[in-house]
């Protein structure tokens, strides 16, 4: 009733194998300074049931099973985060972003059918306060070699979860660019050369995914205003340009590649 640990846990792995090296090769290892113990869970099928009672994730891959966030945030105490590398998992990002006040759960955004990151991801604070300190002092910070940009979450930190990697991954349709599947999604382009046409964004932004049309800014006279939009078939595919395209090098010009809202 306090949510207090009690000192023990669980892990499922894929296969008894794993299961069975991880009691020969990790019994009386350290963690976090205290020398933990394991061994056989003799009761799998109640150790099944109480982890579903405690909000617990069953069933999940090694080191997966943790307390799982309620389904919808607080309103305003959700971040946006994008542009995360892809080895980025859920406790960095929650290290990342303890800076900026009290993080109840962070969690990266995956694939629904191979885990695979998506590139962006959601952090919770326990007040909006905190929520509106990260926006305000880590967008366009660095995590693990790449610049970050982090915005109010506009989905209110609604997912359906996948647990991955260590943690509840997303497999929700990317904040900001539609839905999955077969909606409409969307990014911005900016810093483009004055040059670049239509057809070259289009061309460029194929390597991301399926791409349904592309568009680029014209003032009256017909100039360009130097960015444009890249509407893809899908959310995986426009996670993919974010991932791929923010900040690389266009005909000398530095990339901006957003989620377009």
């Amino acid at each position: 009733d306090t949510g207090r640990s009690k000192g023990c846990g669980l892990v499922v792995f894929a296969n008894a194998r794993d299961a069975a090296n991880a009691i020969a090769t990790l019994n009386d290892t350290d963690l976090k300074g205290r020398p933990i113990f394991v061994r056989e869970d003799r009761e799998p099928a109640a150790a099944t049931q109480t982890l579903s009672a405690r909000g617990l994730v069953p069933n999940a891959p090694v080191g997966a099973a943790r307390l799982r966030p309620e389904a919808t945030a607080a309103p305003g105490t959700s971040v946006y985060v994008g542009n995360i590398a892809w080895n980025v998992t859920w406790q960095d990002l929650k290290d990342h972003f303890k800076s900026a006040g009290t993080v109840l759960h962070a969690d990266v955004m995956a694939e629904a059918d191979t885990g695979r990151s998506k590139g962006c991801g959601l952090v919770v604070f326990a007040n909006a306060r905190d929520a509106e300190n990260a926006i305000a002092t880590l967008h366009d910070s660095e995590l693990k070699g790449r610049q970050i940009f982090v915005r109010e979450d506009r989905e209110g930190g609604s997912a359906v979860r996948n647990p991955l990697n260590g943690g509840a991954t997303l497999v929700r349709p990317m904040a900001g660019v539609g839905s999955g599947g077969g909606g409409v999604c969307k990014v911005f382009v900016g810093n483009l050369p004055f040059e670049t046409t239509w057809p070259q964004l289009k061309d460029i932004f194929r390597e991301a995914g399926n791409v349904i049309r592309a568009d680029v800014a014209q003032a009256a006279d017909g100039r360009s205003l130097g960015h444009g939009t890249v509407v893809f078939a899908s959310a995986v595919d426009a996670a993919n340009a974010i991932q791929r395209f923010n900040g690389a090098d266009f005909l000398g010009r530095s990339l901006k590649v957003l989620p377009q809202a």
